[in-house]
């Protein structure tokens, strides 16, 4: 009995969605704009994400790792006490090659790239965006002098918000 090559792909793609069509992503490995490495794990339904440093990364004393993804910037935090009161200048972005580098927010399976950023387009970019962008590549912290000015750059980005020029664009 002959089987054609269309009724072949039809059959093989119904016998894979039971086992393929319904799999979850495992842990993702992500990195910030310092190069600080991370894993971010979703729960099944991938409504939210916890993030954890690997091995060798430094967080701010007392700190943990905060998943931020409340503006247009998907960004790794050192938070200290609650998660609500993580505050942008403790928050690096997310850096990607592509969408799947990127952890999903708000229930996509995969995340946006974008200008090799990790996004929320759903969202605009405001001051909070601005000031991670301007803090990307200087490291961890906020009180070194450089950190400070491009603190302040970001801050006052304006209405709407334009990221001033000296600091990564998105």
């Amino acid at each position: 009995m002959k089987i054609s090559v269309l009724k072949r792909f039809g059959l093989l793609f119904v016998l894979m969605l039971p086992t393929g069509g319904c799999q979850r992503r495992g842990p993702l490995v992500v990195k910030d704009s310092e190069g600080r490495a991370f894993t971010v794990r979703c729960n099944e339904a991938e409504t939210s994400c916890s993030l954890s440093p690997a091995a060798g990364v430094k967080l701010a004393e007392g700190a943990h790792a905060v998943l931020k993804a409340e503006g247009r910037m998907v960004a790794a935090c050192d938070a200290v006490g609650e998660e609500a009161q993580v505050h942008p200048a403790d928050c690096r972005p997310l850096s990607c090659e592509k969408d799947a580098d990127c952890p999903p927010v708000h229930g996509p399976n995969t995340g946006s790239c974008l200008n090799q950023l990790c996004v929320d387009p759903a969202h605009e970019i405001g001051p909070n965006d601005a000031v991670m962008l301007c803090l990307a590549g200087t490291g961890p912290g906020h009180a070194a002098p450089r950190q400070v000015e491009r603190y302040a750059l970001g801050l006052n980005c304006g209405t709407p918000c334009v990221v001033p020029a000296p600091c990564r664009q998105p």
